[in-house]
């Protein structure tokens, strides 16, 4: 078990010896994805079947690993929702990236930050 989230006492819990890796990166990819679980379960939101969402079900770290790193549209809303009714407001963890020039390479204007939002009090 990766993590586990008790809806009733509001507390999620992630088992980080069971999700420990040697490449940061990794790790680090797999604390945002369960945090992010773990705080949506909190309030009220279940598994997506959207692959590309982080709420979408998995198995293994494998899966984990190559799961979305964010909310899908729906999932996003639902979720900033939910925070907004705890008086909390969701930001991006990251600056938005830039864009690039028109007729540029998209590929050429990366910050090479995944998207992740993360909830805050409001008025931070």
């Amino acid at each position: 078990m990766h993590y586990f989230a008790r809806t009733n006492e509001q507390v999620a819990v992630i088992n980080i010896p069971a999700v420990a890796s040697t490449n940061t990166l990794i790790f680090t990819h797999r604390l945002q994805r369960l945090s992010l679980r773990s705080a949506a379960f909190l309030f009220g939101i279940g598994p997506d079947p959207d692959p590309f969402c982080v709420m979408h079900d998995y198995r293994t770290l494998e899966d984990l690993d190559h799961m979305g790193a964010n909310f899908s549209p729906p999932w996003g809303a639902k979720f900033r929702e939910a925070a907004k009714a705890r008086g909390l407001t969701v930001r991006p963890l990251f600056p938005p990236r830039p864009r690039a020039a028109k007729g540029s390479s998209p590929t050429a204007v990366t910050n090479g930050s995944p998207k992740v939002v993360v909830p805050v009090p409001a008025g931070k």
